[in-house]
């Protein structure tokens, strides 16, 4: 079984970085290392080779990998952040369903992975792996902090 919180913690520092530092990071090396199932030697030990090392070895069996390579091929194109009525919230922030939405029943936890006219979340279920949804507000909690409890 997977750990969310460390699923979690992982997937947000990956959208968190594309989104604050996206310069300093070559996103086809992200996508290419993640289609391929193989980081460069030359990142190995650094926290982006890490990062992606733990993603593929945990999302490769649990069909993850193909919805995490989506939404990542449309960060660049995501707002990275809004105000809200209830505050400002910003790309890569942790979510938690309030209600069924789909598949996903109520306390799901995600992160935003996309900020636009639509709002999109990345979600795990045990049985199907990651998927990417449009969420509303009104459908999802967005959790501050840098842990999912």
């Amino acid at each position: 079984m997977i750990m969310i919180r460390d699923l979690f913690l992982h997937l947000k520092s990956l959208i968190w970085c594309l989104n604050k530092n996206g310069d300093r990071y070559n996103l086809k090396m992200i996508l290419d290392s993640l289609n391929a199932r193989h980081i460069p030697e030359s990142i190995q030990m650094t926290p982006l080779g890490r990062n992606l090392t733990y993603l593929i070895h945990e999302l490769s069996t649990r069909g993850g990998v193909q919805p995490l390579l989506k939404t990542l091929r449309k960060i660049r194109s995501s707002e990275t952040g809004q105000k809200t009525p209830e505050g400002e919230i910003e790309l890569g922030q942790y979510l938690q369903t309030t209600r069924d939405l789909d598949e996903l029943p109520p306390g799901t936890f995600g992160v935003i992975s996309f900020l636009g006219p639509i709002m999109r979340g990345l979600f795990y279920l045990e049985d199907r792996g990651l998927v990417e949804k449009p969420v509303t507000l009104s459908q999802v909690r967005v959790l501050p902090g840098t842990t999912i409890e």
